[in-house]
C-alpha cells in the first residue's frame, strides 16, 4: 500500500502536450516530475524525442524556462539554510540536554527525538538536492539549445 500511495504521488498530473506550457504555467514540483520522468536516469520515454521538443521551442519561451529552472534551482539550494538550522537545532538540543539531565528517562527520549530531527532533516536535505540537480540539467540542455538557436540566426 505504501508503495501504491508513493508512485501516485510522484505520477505526472498531466501528461505535457506543449512544452512551452509546461515551463511557463506548470507548478515547480509538477515540473520536477516532469524533468524525472523524461530526462531521469530511470526513465523509459525516449530522451531524443524529447531534446527535439526543446529545439522546436522558440527563443523567448526557452529564455523564460531558463530563468525558471535558474529560479527552482535557488529555491531548493539547501547550502543558505542548513548551517543555520543545525546550529540552531544543536544550541537547543544541549540546552535541552542540560536542563533535564537528572533523569535518565528524559536522556533516553532526547536522544531519540534528536535522531529523528536529524533523519528529517537528512530526508529533506537529499529531497531538495535532487530537485536543484534536475533543474540544474534541464537548465543545461535549455542553454545549449538557445546557443544553437542564437549561431543559426
Amino acid at each position: 500500500m505504501f508503495r501504491w500511495w508513493i508512485r501516485k504521488r510522484n505520477k505526472l498530473k498531466k501528461e505535457p502536450e506543449d512544452l512551452g506550457e509546461v515551463l511557463l504555467t506548470w507548478p515547480d514540483e509538477e515540473i520536477q516530475k516532469y524533468i524525472r520522468d523524461y530526462f531521469g536516469y530511470s526513465s523509459n520515454k525516449n530522451k531524443k524525442i524529447e531534446l527535439h521538443r526543446i529545439r522546436r521551442l522558440d527563443l523567448d519561451t526557452i529564455i523564460l524556462g531558463i530563468a525558471r529552472m535558474k529560479e527552482i534551482e535557488e529555491s531548493f539550494d539547501n547550502s543558505k539554510t542548513v548551517p543555520s538550522f543545525i546550529a540552531a537545532t544543536v544550541f537547543m538540543l544541549t540546552q535541552v540536554f542540560n536542563f533535564y539531565t537528572d533523569d535518565e528517562k528524559f536522556q533516553l527520549i532526547f536522544i531519540l527525538v534528536s535522531y529523528f530531527i536529524f533523519f528529517v532533516v537528512i530526508f529533506i536535505i537529499k529531497n531538495g538536492s535532487d530537485h536543484r540537480s534536475r533543474a540544474a540539467q534541464y537548465r543545461s540542455l535549455l542553454e545549449q539549445v538557445k546557443s544553437e538557436k542564437e549561431k543559426a540566426s
